[in-house]
């Protein structure tokens, strides 16, 4: 078992040293560029923002808040004026300086209803997203400075949001707001070379912005369940430092990273990864029509491993993950998802979701997702659902009412079910 787990954490560690090399030797002429972004129109000029990762990525998060967005309310207002001027500075700043910005504020309120248990909790996310490109503005080779900082916070004294599900006896957190103040999310280096087929970056990086992502698992603006949310069988740490690169090669890519396995949100000290030398590792092949139909259109195999943790108490562990999503037609957005881990340091040891997105408009999304899961060790099968829609308002403010069921909750066998009923709510400028 020693020597397999050795190999396992050294095949990784060869591909991460031998991928830029690699990348750097290409022939010019066998390398086709990639799809540009979908072309969506932008109220600061945010569409050539370069960035990679999936959709809660920040980069990608600055390009949805930028967009202009179909309304439920389309009445202009004394606010829509105010919006004008300040994207109108926005747009100013992303030419002359090459600096992308935005100020987002996200806040859920969730109640569960079970058998034996009755909880409440509400918390927000304030957040400060950039991007300032310093080399190769408007070209598709660049170089950015990526940056997120944000509070998560708790109302009042009750529960923070990502308490409800878990004490009530999902052993899958409900919502991803926790109560842990500042946390810096995001600093890192984002280069793109050879015409965007070759992306390196390194610094204070959150790996389920590029590990394992789809279409619909960002917890701010689509699914709240960790089961879809997340990777729920992959042991992913806090943001932390770490690097990753991707290369693409025609309709298929392979990406590869490392980051700090005990980074801890809300702390900004960041010498564990030298003191401890305990990493995560993965390394992802996958396939897309196109680079920015990589959300909605990719097939994508990933395995990963993370060393054992002496100060945290935990053990080694390695999995795969596995997912397929596909736009059908112009509105429907599909996806199947399993994965299965081999230790008990990730939240389930198998999992297997499916779900669709049905897109109304640009913005408004209904969703549905089922998901089976696995605990480690002695625990229960977890059966979870949730349905949510998520409408433009106005635009700068998106409501999204969410309703998850969770059948035999693992942490707690007396229950046969678990209701959780939740708003959440995004302001972006």
């Amino acid at each position: 078992m020693g020597h397999c787990s050795y190999m396992k954490t050294r095949l990784t560690h060869v591909v991460l040293a031998t991928l830029i090399p690699l990348a750097v030797a290409l022939p010019i002429d066998l390398r086709a560029q990639e799809a540009l972004p979908d072309e969506v129109e932008t109220k600061s000029g945010y569409e050539t923002v370069p960035g990679f990762g999936g959709p809660s990525s920040t980069p990608v998060a600055l390009k949805r808040a930028d967009r202009v967005k179909d309304t439920t309310v389309p009445a202009k207002t004394w606010a829509d004026l105010l919006n004008e001027k300040w994207y109108a500075t926005k747009e100013r700043l992303n030419e002359e300086k090459g600096l992308a910005l935005g100020l987002h504020y996200n806040a859920v309120s969730q109640w569960d209803r079970g058998e034996l248990t009755s909880e409440r909790g509400a918390g927000g996310i304030f957040e400060l997203a950039g991007s300032w490109t310093m080399t190769g503005q408007d070209t598709p080779d660049s170089g950015s400075l990526v940056f997120l900082l944000e509070h998560q916070h708790r109302f009042d004294a009750g529960d923070s949001a990502e308490d409800i599900g878990v004490p009530s006896g999902s052993v899958l957190p409900t919502a991803q707001f926790g109560d842990y103040g500042w946390n810096l999310a995001n600093l890192y280096w984002n280069e793109q070379r050879r015409n965007g087929r070759l992306v390196f970056a390194a610094g204070i990086v959150n790996t389920g912005d590029y590990v394992d992502y789809f279409a619909l698992n960002d917890p701010l603006t689509a699914y709240q369940n960790a089961a879809f949310s997340g990777s729920p069988t992959i042991a992913l740490p806090d943001p932390g430092l770490g690097a990753m690169i991707r290369l693409g090669a025609d309709d298929l890519y392979l990406s590869a990273g490392f980051a700090d396995a005990n980074a801890a949100a809300g702390s900004f000290d960041y010498s564990g990864i030298f003191d401890e030398g305990e990493y995560f590792t993965h390394l992802e092949f996958g396939w897309t029509p196109a680079y920015a139909r990589r959300f909605v259109d990719n097939i994508h195999v990933t395995a990963w491993h993370v060393d054992k943790r002496d100060k945290a108490q935990l053990p080694e562990d390695w999995g795969l993950a596995f997912s397929l999503t596909s736009q059908v037609g112009e509105s429907v957005q599909a996806f199947f998802r399993a994965g299965y881990s081999q230790g008990t340091a990730a939240t389930l040891e198998r999992s297997i979701s499916a779900g669709v997105g049905i897109q109304r408009g640009e913005f408004n999304l209904l969703g549905l997702g089922l998901n089976w899961g696995q605990p480690p060790g002695d625990l229960s099968d977890q059966y979870t659902a949730e349905v949510f829609y998520r409408f433009q308002l106005v635009p700068n403010v998106t409501l999204t009412p969410d309703l998850q069921i969770i059948v035999d909750p693992a942490l707690d066998p007396a229950q046969e079910r678990l209701l959780v009923f939740g708003l959440r709510v995004r302001l972006t400028f």
